[in-house]
């Protein structure tokens, strides 16, 4: 239970986009208990960065991530950020 920075450098398919999620919910949960208002909103100074190799990868995640925090009304923004 620590709040450092990590970087995961393991092969295709052995979870570190299930980690980042992880993250992802641990960083809402705390978020949201810390808070002194009634409403389930997280705080627009958060900011979680996901970094894939691919255009494509990255694309996929932004679609995912977007629908399914939407869904959860929680004033949570995506956005994709590419090099091309």
């Amino acid at each position: 239970s620590t709040d450092n920075n990590i970087v995961v450098s393991a092969p295709t398919g052995a979870g570190k986009t299930t980690i980042f999620e992880m993250a992802m919910a641990k960083l809402f949960q705390e978020n949201m208990s810390s808070s002194s208002s009634s409403t389930n909103i997280i705080s627009p100074c958060q900011k979680i960065l996901y970094m894939a190799p691919s255009k494509a990868l990255c694309e996929e995640r932004f679609q995912d991530w977007s629908l399914r925090l939407t869904n959860m009304h929680l004033g949570i923004k995506c956005s994709l950020v590419t090099g091309d």
